[in-house]
């Protein structure tokens, strides 16, 4: 049998791991574009999906299966979907308690039932190449992966003293990075770790060398730069993928960030 001549000669850990990047964040980028382009922010679209298969929740239960945590994130959410109508606040009285129920409303449902769906399919375009033995190789190998990630992560970080514990760093950098499409408070991260904003701060930074705000902008800025190394997405999708609600704004962080324009670099660097 003739050998392929676009298969790799020689696949090294280096190579493997740039093709598999490049391909999760085209991926992720094509799939949040079906999102986003219907009008929905993903913030919202978490909320939406959880009231779709959960039905009615109280907005903590709702913060806990979105990351969407403190008034700071989960209210400004849930009241513009108030206000476009897709969901409603009920009072729910249990004895001498009574709390805030959120629950879709009728217009609500068809639009999450519609974008869900459509979610759906891309993500089966995603992945319509490969065999069901594929797919679970690559479940398992992600796994892995990820599980090995974080343990060499919270490795080179672990022994700086006045930093985070092992268990506080990867609950903090798992949730920076997860929500890294927007700027989370330094205070919904803290909580998740049991400090105060400022205990936080100062541990992190001794943890990573960066504040938590540099170093989530700094996970968003290399999600920019693979995606435009791919060269597939104009600027605007690229902007909005990563979390900046305009072109020019994105244009300017990362020429601050960088040192030079998203343009620019990508022509140096696009593959």
């Amino acid at each position: 049998m003739a050998e392929d001549p676009r298969q790799p000669k020689e696949l090294t850990a280096a190579k493997l791991f740039y093709v598999f990047g490049r391909a999760y964040q085209s991926a992720s980028a094509y799939l949040e574009a079906g999102i986003t382009t219907k009008g929905i922010h993903m913030a919202e679209f978490g909320v939406l999906e959880a009231l779709l298969h959960k039905g009615p929740l109280t907005a903590g239960t709702i913060a806990q299966k979105t990351g969407l945590t403190g008034a700071a994130s989960i209210a400004p959410t849930v009241d513009r979907l108030e206000t476009l109508g897709y969901v409603r606040r009920r009072r729910i009285r249990s004895g001498d308690r009574s709390y805030w129920n959120l629950e879709l409303t009728q217009p609500g449902y068809s639009v999450i039932s519609e974008i869900y769906r459509e979610h759906a399919l891309d993500i089966e375009r995603v992945l319509r190449r490969l065999s069901p033995s594929e797919r679970l190789e690559l479940y398992r190998a992600s796994k892995k992966i990820g599980l090995d990630s974080n343990d060499l992560q919270l490795g080179r970080f672990k022994d700086r003293p006045g930093g985070l514990s092992p268990s506080q760093l990867r609950r903090a950098t798992t949730y920076l990075t997860t929500y890294s499409v927007r700027e989370s408070s330094v205070a919904e991260v803290a909580a998740k770790v049991g400090l105060s904003a400022a205990q936080f701060t100062r541990a992190f930074k001794a943890s990573t060398g960066f504040p938590p705000h540099r170093w989530q902008l700094n996970q968003r800025i290399a999600k920019a730069q693979e995606l435009l190394r791919y060269g597939a997405f104009p600027l605007a999708e690229i902007a909005l993928a990563t979390g900046f609600t305009e072109q020019s704004h994105f244009t300017r962080i990362f020429k601050k960030v960088v040192g030079v324009s998203p343009g620019a670099w990508q022509r140096d660097h696009r593959h």
